[in-house]
């Protein structure tokens, strides 16, 4: 043990250990003064994790040879002695009132030849600090505490000053809850301006809160039972942090108090922060609400909470220079701002010199800063201004971008839709039965769910990327349309039903992963809160190229007589899709160029038009697109090797329980577009006499309901995320990269599953109505339209939850998107190939109705589970 010896008084406590070794600075004799007579201390060694404070576990037996531990925290200075002592005087007052919530203080003091050290004793309780308290018995157990107490003066406030965190809170007497409540945000505030520096915009909505919002919600307040709030004992930083499980009673307990005389509420305040995560799910508030209810107006607790988090929010931000916390924090209050008073964004309509003349003139925010020195009229400029861009790709990649993925993904879909209404000329052409035509499409499908897995992983990969993975996918899609056109131009005799499977399944390897790299590079260059509108063009560009597909096919089916055409046409198509690849696209994969900011060189990673345009690039600056990959002097360049496990990320992903839930929403809605795509053909080829053109006039209205479901899903994706964003205290438009894919402590489930369910509601009534139809052999003007509903319903589920899956896994966005392709395969497969079997046993009407049942009640639950656990799953396994 280290003796005081070793303690100078020059030296801060961090200071001390680091030059004792690691060794717990420790005065016996300082310390045994509250010990029982007889002690004998046999060690002391470092215990626990603080931030501000040295803490140890201090070992000894007493008089009778009885074993004793326990736990000494070690600060240095006046602030130490403050911060030490409010934890001491507060542990008293809690351990008082409940002896089993909080481990019994011992005693507080400082070392005796080393007097600026303080010290704070406590008994050593062994705690489990990792699992989540039952929120029934935690919340059960806080609110008895807040019941229970009394304020000795009957006011709010505290005998000595206590602290959150490192900061003093300011803890005078006050009779007013609300005036108590000002004072004690006020002055966080102001140790935020000298931490962070003045930003105009902040300090007027402090003093609009401060001066409007807070009398308000506070000066009336009442309880449930229609009295004043009383003033209650709080913990004063209360977060999963400072808290932990009795590994003998399995009772929670409490630690690390800072307290106050506080109405209750205030402790929840904290929850609302993002630094806290597992408190945030809603099951402990709405639990601690049932042990201790609302005040009144009840109503507004939301809006309470709001304001109580303030509080946490911007006295984390004092101690975290540059912190995102600030910028939550005024979003906050300009909500309140907005909402309570209903002053549509009130800063935004006043100019930079009345801004700065409302501050000038407010008293209280005088004490909060010294001078202005920087006026703007951008909300976000002041809290990003040292964030990074999450993309330096400029506007004239950015915008063209999503319609060149959307063609490239028609290499996928459209080599789908073009197909299906060959199936029967197939059938005929090449002498096999249409369950055999098929098959061919179960093939299709099952490499549709392997190919995605293994291309997208090299995709994610730094040693890889985007750009070689996709010109080889494009290369290989091209292969396989070659062989299908040759093996078709044999003629009937020479051609080979087997060649026809094997070159559908080369077609499919190549384009089916095309899809979960456009996912990835959309995830590359758009954050998350401008996802919805690029993947939207993307999207609706690709499913309207789709839908010209059974046209084209029909139409030249039925002008040539065949169907080789139609493959020698997806050939065409491949081959200008990696020419414009190949001289277009850059390398985006954040694993590889970060925002845009890494050089990156060779064939493979840059494009070619980059190397053609040499010489004008040396005249005007360069390409703007490639320009961009050396923007950043001296970035570093790693050699990174392929992780050949790494194929299996997409694998692995399926049985995170976070991913299982939004992967089955995504099979089973996509499933009902394929379930449609594979029936109609044989619906309107037996049922209605089509011919090949009219058959591929049929799939009309259905891709028509995939475009507009595409652009509804971009809309509806951002405009969720949007409310949500605002009602968690976020900015819906932050671009910076600090937070363009921050998304651990945000319920983006609830953003992106936002109004979901009616919409699995209607597609299963659709379902359910349109075999019936098809049996009666109504006219075929309604099952068209039933098509087109039940696409569009399908296409806004799938593109949402895919959205989702991919917002869950920022890091590797492509084999997230990958996994969704391998279940929605999956499940697609299964469903060609029962198909024709169940119809034929049971009916059309059955079979739809059973389908819609199944895809729908299951969909639905795996929503609720999304919402219930999503969040606690996905924090879990980051």
């Amino acid at each position: 043990m280290a003796t005081p010896e070793h303690i100078s008084k020059s030296d801060s406590i961090k200071e001390i250990i680091a030059r004792l070794g690691g060794v717990f600075p420790m005065d016996e004799e300082a310390v045994s003064k509250f010990l029982p007579r007889g002690i004998e201390f046999t060690s002391v060694e470092r215990s626990g994790v603080s931030a501000y404070t040295a803490t140890g576990r201090i070992r000894a037996r007493d008089s009778a040879g009885a074993q004793k531990e326990y736990f000494i925290k070690v600060a240095y200075g006046e602030h130490g002695r403050i911060m030490l002592n409010g934890e001491a005087v507060s542990s008293k007052m809690i351990y008082d009132l409940m002896p089993d919530f909080i481990p019994k203080p011992v005693g507080f003091g400082n070392y005796k030849q080393a007097s600026d050290a303080y010290f704070y004793l406590s008994e050593f309780v062994d705690m489990d600090v990792n699992t989540p308290p039952d929120p029934v018995e935690w919340t059960g157990r806080l609110a008895k505490m807040h019941k229970q107490s009394r304020s000795p003066t009957g006011k709010f406030g505290f005998p000595v000053t206590t602290c959150d965190g490192k900061t003093a809170h300011t803890v005078d007497w006050e009779e007013s809850w609300a005036t108590f409540y000002r004072k004690l945000l006020l002055g966080v505030c102001k140790l935020d301006v000298e931490a962070n520096g003045s930003w105009p915009e902040l300090e007027l909505a402090t003093k609009q809160v401060a001066d409007a919002v807070i009398p308000r919600l506070l000066e009336n307040l009442k309880d449930s039972e229609g009295e004043r709030i009383k003033p209650c004992i709080i913990h004063g930083d209360l977060w999963e942090g400072n808290m932990g499980i009795d590994e003998k009673t399995n009772k929670s307990l409490l630690f690390d108090a800072g307290s106050y005389f506080a109405h209750n509420e205030m402790e929840l305040g904290h929850w609302r922060c993002e630094f806290t995560s597992v408190f945030r799910d809603k099951a402990y508030t709405e639990h601690y609400k049932k042990h201790y209810p609302p005040a009144e107006p009840e109503g507004e607790f939301d809006d309470r909470n709001r304001l109580y988090s303030l509080k946490g929010a911007i006295n984390y931000s004092a101690g975290h220079p540059n912190s995102s916390l600030r910028q939550t924090a005024y979003n906050n209050m300009l909500y309140l701002i907005e909402n309570i008073f209903h002053i549509p964004d009130f800063t935004l309509r006043m100019g930079a010199q009345q801004i700065a003349e409302a501050i000038a003139v407010s008293q209280d925010l005088d004490s909060l800063k010294e001078e202005t020195t920087t006026i703007t009229t951008d909300k976000n400029d002041s809290a990003t201004s040292e964030e990074e861009d999450y993309t330096l790709f400029p506007r004239s990649f950015l915008k063209p971008l999503p319609y060149l993925l959307g063609f490239l993904l028609t290499l996928s879909t459209l080599t789908a839709t073009i197909y299906f209404p060959l199936i029967p000329m197939l059938s005929t052409g090449f002498s096999v039965s249409i369950q055999s035509i098929n098959l061919t499409v179960t093939v299709y499908a099952i490499c549709q769910a392997i190919s995605p897995g293994f291309f997208a992983s090299l995709a994610d990969s730094p040693a890889i990327g985007r750009r070689p993975v996709l010109l080889c996918l494009i290369a290989l899609y091209a292969l396989g349309s070659l062989g299908l056109s040759l093996n078709s131009s044999f003629g009937p005799e020479r051609q080979s039903y087997g060649v026809l499977i094997a070159m559908r399944a080369v077609q499919s390897l190549g384009g089916s992963a095309i899809p979960a790299l456009g996912y990835g590079i959309i995830a590359d260059v758009a954050p998350v809160s401008d996802r919805g509108r690029m993947l939207g063009p993307m999207l609706s560009f690709c499913n309207g190229l789709s839908a010209a597909g059974p046209v084209i096919a029909g139409g030249l089916a039925l002008g040539t007589g065949g169907y080789v055409w139609v493959f020698w046409g997806l050939l065409m198509i491949a081959v200008v899709g990696l020419l414009v690849t190949g001289f277009w696209l850059p390398e985006t994969g954040r694993a590889v160029v970060g925002n845009g900011g890494r050089e990156v060189n060779g064939l493979w990673r840059r494009s070619w038009g980059s190397y053609l345009g040499k010489g004008r690039e040396k005249k005007n600056g360069g390409n703007d697109i490639e320009q961009n990959n050396r923007s950043v002097s001296g970035a570093a360049r790693v050699k990174v090797v392929w992780d050949p496990m790494a194929v299996f990320a997409s694998l692995r992903i399926i049985f995170y329980p976070d991913a299982a839930a939004v992967l089955w929403m995504i099979a089973s809605s996509y499933c009902v577009y394929y379930t449609f795509q594979v029936a109609i053909p044989t619906i309107f080829d037996e049922i209605y006499g089509y011919n090949p053109l009219f058959i591929g006039l049929s799939f009309l209205p259905g891709l028509a309901g995939m475009t507009i479901g595409g652009i509804i899903a971009g809309k509806v994706i951002d405009h969720h995320y949007a409310k949500v964003a605002i009602q968690s205290g976020l900015d819906p438009n932050r671009k910076s990269k600090a937070k363009g894919n921050d998304l651990e402590n945000f319920p983006i489930e609830k953003a992106r599953y936002r109004r979901y369910v009616p919409w699995v509601v209607a597609e299963m009534g659709v379902v359910a109505g349109y075999g019936w139809v098809v049996q009666n052999r109504v006219h075929p003007a309604v099952p068209l339209i039933m098509q087109f509903l039940a696409c569009t319903l399908s296409t806004i589920m799938s593109h949402t939850a895919s959205a989702l899956l991919v917002d869950i896994f920022p890091n590797s966005s492509s084999s997230a998107y990958a996994s969704g392709q391998i279940a929605r395969c999956g499940l697609s497969a299964i469903s060609a190939l029962v198909l024709q079997p169940l119809v034929d046993a049971v009916g059309r009407g059955w079979y739809f109705t059973m389908f819609s049942l199944f895809v729908g009640f299951t969909g639905i639950t795996s929503v609720y589970i999304s919402l219930w656990k999503g969040m606690t799953w996905r924090q879990e396994r980051s």
